[in-house]
């Protein structure tokens, strides 16, 4: 549980929120968390530690509402929207015959519109004690992917006791870290940079896949992304490095490397974190999408667009609720190669490592 004190705000979840056909924080599930994100084509903040605290939907998911510790964000049919919980300045409930919705001014003179007809009194009677708060006041403290001390000066300490478990995958990993850097086997920067990517990737599986500046982050590196997407969608329809690096992929699932390479993976991340929260019966719509990515600090940043060149949640939201469960498994899978190996072998190099070398090397710096 990333909440270890309560904030004003999660007071408020469990007061305003609780209600039928909502799920409230921890029992929301990851699946359900990160078919919200991907509908609304948002992720979460963790270099903050957002974290989702209630969910309401309807069955089809064209209509929902996702509250987080410093968003209310969600989905009207086509629409979407963000709310930041620092910048409300007031709340005023529409409720008549014809439409029912929640109006937010925002500071700076913006408006947003909620509009949820099961749930816009919970969540404006939520919003409204919110506005009431110091905007200071309304988002708890945040919590930093890695703080290192001269005590630990890789983080991993310090980010294994904020984990809060000691036999997850995640905790193996900073452990590892720890390890190999006090038998002066992992330079400073190095183990600062992998404790970042591991708690990057506990956050993504296990609260929902993070962004920052509008992009989606992943903690391994830009090339082995590319080839988690090759292993899945195989070989790219078209390849370009400039002004970005964008590959087109085919958008059905390479019956050759992407069953065999996600019975792997579902292996490393349980079957229950990889669980998916929603997909659609609708026949898929686009038969090809975009990736851009690029290298960014202890993180791969990337787009999914589609054709036409939108943001690939609004034309085909299934594809991308598919894509990022199926993506997490083979990301674990790579980050501890990363991690026991480090960067010096290519992608598929790793990927030949056997279960066997894994273990070993693995017992051999833990002891």
């Amino acid at each position: 549980m990333l909440v270890n004190e309560r904030h004003r705000v999660h007071t408020l979840v469990q007061q305003e929120l609780r209600r039928k056909n909502t799920l409230i924080h921890p029992d929301i599930g990851p699946g359900k968390i990160r078919a919200a994100l991907a509908i609304a084509g948002l992720g979460l903040d963790h270099h903050q530690a957002e974290q989702a605290m209630a969910l309401n939907h309807n069955d089809d998911w064209q209509v929902f509402t996702l509250v987080t510790d410093r968003r209310v964000l969600g989905a009207v049919y086509q629409e979407r929207y963000a709310v930041p919980l620092a910048r409300i300045a007031a709340v005023k409930v529409e409720n008549s015959m014809l439409r029912r919705r929640v109006v937010v001014q925002l500071t700076g003179g913006d408006q947003a519109y909620l509009v949820n007809d099961a749930f816009h009194q919970p969540i404006a009677a939520f919003l409204q004690q919110i506005a009431a708060m110091p905007p200071e006041a309304r988002t708890p403290p945040p919590r930093p992917l890695c703080v290192t001390t001269a005590q630990d000066p890789t983080g991993a300490l310090g980010a294994l006791t904020l984990l809060g478990e000691e036999q997850g995958r995640s905790a193996l990993l900073l452990r590892f870290v720890a390890a190999a850097h006090t038998k002066a086997e992992m330079p400073d920067e190095v183990a600062h940079d992998f404790v970042r990517r591991i708690v990057l990737m506990h956050r993504n599986l296990h609260f929902g896949r993070g962004m920052a500046e509008g992009r989606w982050l992943s903690p391994v590196c830009a090339n082995d992304l590319c080839n988690a997407f090759v292993q899945l969608y195989g070989d790219p329809l078209s390849h370009e490095e400039l002004p970005v690096r964008t590959l087109l992929f085919q958008s059905g699932l390479h019956t050759q490397h992407g069953k065999a390479a996600l019975s792997s993976a579902v292996g490393l991340a349980s079957a229950a974190i990889l669980g998916v929260g929603w997909t659609s019966s609708a026949r898929r719509r686009l038969d090809r999408f975009r990736l851009m990515v690029a290298d960014t600090p202890s993180a791969a940043s990337y787009r999914l667009q589609a054709p036409s060149g939108k943001g690939l949640e609004q034309d085909e939201p299934n594809l991308q609720n598919e894509i990022d469960g199926k993506l997490l498994g083979l990301e674990d899978d790579l980050l501890l190669r990363r991690v026991l190996y480090g960067w010096r072998p290519t992608t598929m190099q790793l990927l030949d490592v056997g279960v066997d070398a894994l273990q070993a090397k693995l017992a051999e710096t833990l002891g």
